[in-house]
């Protein structure tokens, strides 16, 4: 999906910085994963922390090769904490389920994504 100017989408953040200056975020329309860098100015995530796990939302704009992520929102703490890894493990065969029926294809692969236990998260969203 090529994108013009900004476009508003969700996300969820799968990788952060100890510092809250960077992050990669997996987007919506699944295609290529967006990058956070803070600015030098103040910033909206100078409001909350980013944590690995996080349902964002955010501006997105193409710039070059990249996607670059701005304006990021908190939308629920933590929301898919087990995200990353259950994509790592899925590109190695591992945790993958193999469902059949009439709406999907015996030959397909389905990540099962576990939601976070706790949905009243202790942190605030924005």
């Amino acid at each position: 999906m090529e994108i013009k100017g900004d476009t508003e989408m969700f996300g969820v953040v799968l990788w952060c910085d100890g510092n809250n200056e960077s992050a990669v975020i997996w987007c919506e329309d699944h295609a290529q994963l967006a990058f956070y860098k803070k600015s030098g100015q103040e910033d909206v995530t100078d409001q909350f922390e980013l944590q690995v796990g996080d349902l964002v939302k955010f501006d997105v704009m193409q710039l070059g090769e990249l996607r670059m992520a701005s304006n990021i929102a908190l939308m629920s703490a933590t929301e898919y904490p087990s995200l990353a890894r259950d994509l790592v493990a899925g590109t190695k065969g591992i945790g993958v389920a193999h469902m059949t029926g009439s709406q999907v294809d015996p030959s397909g692969n389905i990540l099962h994504f576990s939601r976070s236990p706790d949905p009243d998260s202790q942190r605030q969203t924005a």
